[in-house]
């Protein structure tokens, strides 16, 4: 009887010890999955929530091996992995409205490309659609660090204001000039990291 009750015990010790296991194996398995990450800006204890969420990994576009395009095609390559998909997510809490701004910031180590050769143009969704919130540009970074925060060298891409809570979809193109001449053998690449700033009122 005794004997029996102690492999009773050792089986449940060890059914407990599996369901934890797999417990522990499926959380992983979730947080892995998801790629989703967020910068929260709270500019007022009482005010509103600004999030910017983003499906890949990492909250930057990167290119490789760019050629020289023009704006015309450059503004029309939708293609996956040379564009950056985001959404701004306004909630308003104790606020009227919402300022906010998207910016973008070079990642030097990783961009070889001068500011004046760096294109970018931003678009955002409309019943469906993605259309031109911004031509296409340049890189301007800024000389100082802004009213809203953003980080001197970076660039103001996009400013807007709500006065609801929303959630706005947004992507990102960015390209070689077509004035651009590269040395021989020279592999131009590029990075750059969105953010966004905002503030209630």
């Amino acid at each position: 009887m005794e004997e029996k009750e102690k492999i009773s015990i050792k089986v449940f010790i060890i059914i407990a010890i599996i369901s934890v296991i797999v417990l522990a194996l499926i959380v992983g398995a979730i947080v892995l999955n998801n790629d989703s990450k967020a910068e929260v800006i709270n500019e007022e204890k009482e005010g509103a929530e600004i999030t910017l969420n983003y499906a890949d990994k990492e909250s930057k576009l990167a290119l490789t091996n760019m050629k020289a395009t023009k704006d015309a095609e450059g503004v029309k390559n939708d293609a996956a992995d040379k564009v950056f998909n985001f959404t701004v997510n306004t909630e308003l809490i104790e606020a009227e409205s919402t300022d906010y701004e998207i910016y973008v910031t070079k990642n030097k180590k990783e961009c070889n490309i001068p500011d004046d050769y760096l294109r970018l143009y931003l678009e955002k969704e409309s019943d469906g659609t993605f259309n031109k919130v911004v031509d296409a540009t340049a890189f301007k970074p800024l000389t100082k660090k802004d009213s809203l925060g953003v980080p001197k060298d970076s660039m103001v891409l996009f400013k807007d204001s709500v006065d609801a809570s929303a959630s706005i979809n947004y992507r990102l193109k960015m390209w070689l000039a077509e004035d651009f001449i590269a040395q021989e053998g020279e592999v131009i690449n590029c990075s750059v990291s969105v953010a966004i700033k905002g503030k209630a009122k």
